[in-house]
């Protein structure tokens, strides 16, 4: 079974673009503003682009996140801060090869 590629390595971070090496070798561009405006969504925040600057790479999910920027109330019922991600398949849909 092939599996989609997914984001090796981070190389740049601009405002809603991060430009990124893949698991097959290639360089893509994924645009994140049809996710950061699309209305209620709760990827908005991001449209503050000191926050959307400090994106990350999750090496084991192979995505890119956001550190603390979404509540979850815990087993203990306590809330805590947890990361915001998006969906690698969806990383892959929003990007374009670049040479």
């Amino acid at each position: 079974l092939d599996m989609l590629p997914r984001i090796k390595e981070i190389i740049g971070v601009h405002p809603y673009i991060i430009k990124s090496m893949w698991t097959d070798g290639k360089i893509r561009d994924t645009v994140l503003n049809s996710l950061i405006n699309k209305e209620g969504s709760v990827f908005n925040q991001l449209k503050n682009e000191s926050l959307f600057l400090k994106a990350k790479l999750d090496r084991e999910a192979r995505t890119v996140y956001w550190e603390n920027l979404l509540k979850m109330v815990d087993l203990d019922g306590k809330e805590i801060d947890v990361p915001l991600d998006v969906c690698p398949d969806v990383l892959l849909s929003l990007s374009k090869e670049v040479d």
